[in-house]
Formats: structure tokens, C-alpha cells, sequence
């Protein structure tokens, strides 16, 4: 209960200093050529009882005090020399007073070590203003992360998840109107969801939020509520199998109670056609290797037109390559892509397109030979 009374990490074990070393551009949702990135957390557990998530910490709430949080960041300064931090709390602003508190330390951090921090936090769309997102951004944070999974209150409802629709949809325009970085989900594949439901999600993604939200199917974690679900309906039909073969990737399992085998599959195909056709993808006007698999980067951004100047881009693979990463100036995010991955992305948009025409005109010849 005393989360003070625990000594902070010793990384020296994990060669945290090599780590820090070998980091490359766009790391953690943050657009530092060289980020040095420190991980904490400020508290601990949430009370809430989403159906698709597992609390592997608990469900009762303890806070860190922030005298001790700072001391961690002041050693984590001193002994590593970071200059990006990556808050992993739940519920980071379920206390305003004590977030306000926050971001004035921080800036007397970075006056007092003379240096930028750029730092990142989870939020929740049920407590969130103006005001806040203001603070936050004047204290160095660029992205905010948000838990939207659905835009759908039936499915919200049977996620248990306390948030709505309006709530959604006003944090994502602050975010934007602000100017912070916005990191979040929509998962779909809950038990309520339907064919009608998805639309109302996806319809919505596709009008709002410019790309910047990813787009899923919900995971069954061992733990959590949906994965029980699973195993009761015989969707996992042994649990040790699961765990060790299938956890670790993308699943498009038909958890529903109303969709069909068929329907969810072509869920999964507007899933993909959306994040092909609504995520932004820029060419580099620039590429110059520098040291063996990092590349400067000269682009564009999609949505504020400035020219930024990319160094230290880890690329394996030259033929093929594409980089999700933010703007500097705007913190809006897009994908840094070669002209072959540009190439098949604008291929198969087209095919797409084709598809859906011929299948209209193939319906209205149907109707009139009826």
C-alpha cells in the first residue's frame, strides 16, 4: 500500500545505459533524434471493470507521493541523462489538483537541470478539459493517450466501460484544438457488438480523428472478463495452447453473440481498407544513410506542410520500409513510407475502389433484370 516505501528500479542489471544508447528516432510517440526514454509509474491499479482488460496490478488505487516520484526522475536525470519520460498510470488525471501539481514540477526540473523534457500520459475522456490539456502541453507533454474503444454506447455498456459517446468525441477535438499528440483505440468484437454497431465505430473514426487512432479487434487476455467469455462459448478450446501459440498475435476471434463467422470477416476487411485508405503517408523528399541501419530523413508533414529534417530512423529493410512518427511542429503523426510501400498502399486503394463499383453496378443491373 506504501508505493514510497519500495526502492525505484535498478537497471543497471538490464545494461539500461546500452539500451539508452541503441534507441532510434520516434520512439515512444516522441520526435527526439536521440531519446533517452524513462519509464514510471505514478500509481498503481484501477477500480474500474472493463470486460476486455486484465489488472495485473490490482484493482484498488495508491498513489506515489510526488516528492518521491521527483526524486526517481532527479536520479534518472543524474544517472542516465534522459530526456523523455513515458507515464504508464491508468488514471493519471483522476486527480486534477495533484496533475496540475505535477506539471509545475516538472518544469522546475527542467530549469534546474537546464534541459527539455518531453513526456507522455494516459488520460480518460470522462474528466478531461481544455484547461488540462493547455497545462500539459505548456509542462513538455506532447501526446496524451486515451481509452476510447468504441463509439457505440451499447458496446461501451457491455464493455463496462464508464465513458460516452460526447465524451469521445470532445477529447479528440481538444486534442486536436490544443495541439497535443493523440494516442488511443478503437477495438471492436465485443460481445454486443454487431454489424451496426461497428459501422456507428467505424463510421466515425473515418469522419473524425484524421488517422491518429488505431483501429483492432479486442484480445482475449488470460484474466480478463472477455477471455472467461471465450472459454465458456469454446472459442479457446484449451486455454495452455492459447496462451503459448496464439497470445501474442492479432486475433479476429468472433467473441459476439449476434454476428456471423462471415460478418466478422468482412469486418476485419473494412478494418484493414480503413487503416489503408485513412492513415497518412508521406514519401521522403530526402534519404541519406548515416550508420549502418540509421537514416536521416528529410519530409513533409500531411497536415501542417513543415519541411523537418528526420535524423537517427532505424530502417532494416531500404526496399520496403515505413515509420510511424510524430511532427515536431504540430504533433500530429503519420507514416514515413518508400515509394514501393506507397506504391502497393495506392494499388490496392484503387482495387478497393473498383471492387465496390463493380459490385453497385452488379446490384442495379440485378434490380432492373428483376
Amino acid at each position: 500500500m506504501d508505493l514510497d516505501s519500495i526502492p525505484f528500479p535498478d537497471l543497471e542489471g538490464l545494461d539500461f545505459e546500452e539500451y539508452l544508447k541503441n534507441q532510434s528516432n520516434a520512439v515512444g510517440f516522441q520526435a527526439f533524434d536521440y531519446p533517452r526514454p524513462y519509464t514510471i509509474l505514478c500509481s498503481r491499479g484501477c477500480p474500474y471493470q472493463c470486460t476486455f482488460c486484465y489488472h495485473s496490478i490490482g484493482f484498488r488505487y495508491r498513489l506515489r507521493s510526488l516528492d518521491n516520484i521527483f526524486k526517481g526522475i532527479e536520479e534518472a536525470i543524474e544517472k542516465y541523462n534522459i530526456n523523455a519520460l513515458d507515464i504508464l498510470d491508468d488514471l493519471f488525471s483522476i486527480d486534477k489538483k495533484r496533475l496540475y501539481e505535477f506539471c509545475r514540477r516538472i518544469k522546475d526540473i527542467e530549469k534546474k537541470y537546464n534541459k527539455k523534457l518531453i513526456w507522455s500520459c494516459q488520460l480518460s475522456v470522462n474528466n478531461v478539459d481544455e484547461k488540462m490539456l493547455i497545462t500539459l502541453k505548456n509542462s513538455g507533454c506532447s501526446v496524451v493517450s486515451f481509452g476510447f474503444e468504441s463509439y457505440s454506447q451499447k458496446v461501451l455498456n457491455s464493455m463496462k466501460k464508464p465513458i460516452t459517446p460526447n465524451q469521445i468525441e470532445n477529447a479528440i477535438k481538444l486534442a486536436f484544438k490544443v495541439g497535443l499528440g493523440l494516442q488511443g483505440s478503437f477495438i471492436f468484437g465485443d460481445v454486443a457488438e454487431t454489424k451496426e454497431t461497428a459501422k456507428e465505430t467505424l463510421d466515425f473514426w473515418k469522419k473524425n480523428c484524421k488517422g491518429q487512432i488505431k483501429l483492432g479487434f479486442i484480445q482475449p487476455y488470460p484474466g480478463s472478463v472477455i477471455f472467461e467469455h471465450c472459454i465458456k462459448k469454446g472459442i479457446i478450446k484449451d486455454k495452455l495452447d492459447f496462451i503459448k501459440n496464439n497470445m501474442n498475435h492479432t486475433n479476429w476471434l468472433n467473441m459476439t453473440d449476434k454476428m456471423t463467422d462471415k460478418e466478422i470477416l468482412q469486418l476485419k476487411k473494412d478494418i484493414l481498407n480503413a487503416r489503408r485508405d485513412y492513415y497518412p503517408y508521406v514519401i521522403p523528399s530526402k534519404i541519406k544513410r548515416t550508420l549502418n541501419n540509421r537514416y536521416e530523413l528529410i519530409v513533409k508533414c500531411p497536415f501542417c506542410k513543415e519541411k523537418i529534417d528526420y535524423k537517427n530512423c532505424l530502417i532494416e529493410n531500404r526496399i520496403r520500409f515505413n515509420i510511424w512518427i510524430p511532427c515536431r511542429k504540430c504533433n500530429m503523426r503519420f507514416f514515413i513510407v518508400n515509394r514501393l510501400a506507397k506504391f502497393e498502399s495506392d494499388f490496392y486503394q484503387q482495387l478497393e475502389f473498383f471492387r465496390k463499383n463493380y459490385l453497385h453496378l452488379r446490384d442495379r443491373i440485378l434490380k432492373k433484370r428483376l
